[in-house]
């Protein structure tokens, strides 16, 4: 696993792309933030946190994904240990509270 996700500062945002070769990291709102999620993902959201390293990390999911058949994201399946659609953002869990 990438050392980039472990090291996901708090208020980063690591955003997967389907079909993207890389990540983009950017900087999350201080305000808006559930639209700014949203906005990447596609729609509602849902959350599966997952440890990198032995450090908990949370991924936000496009909570209907599988239901609008969206496209198989290898990348982020490949940060998730999981079968992952969609876009995908990657954040400190931190970051929800």
């Amino acid at each position: 696993m990438s050392c980039e996700v472990c090291d996901l500062k708090q208020g980063q945002a690591m955003v997967i792309r389907v079909q993207a070769s890389s990540p983009e990291i950017l900087d999350i709102p201080k305000e808006n933030t559930l639209e700014f999620f949203q906005k990447f993902v596609g729609g509602y959201i849902q959350t599966m946190s997952f440890t990198c390293k032995g450090k908990v990390m949370t991924s936000i999911l496009n909570e209907e994904g599988l239901i609008d058949d969206l496209k198989y994201n290898e990348l982020a399946s490949h940060y998730l240990n999981s079968h992952v659609v969609g876009d995908v953002v990657i954040i400190n869990p931190k970051d929800l509270t």
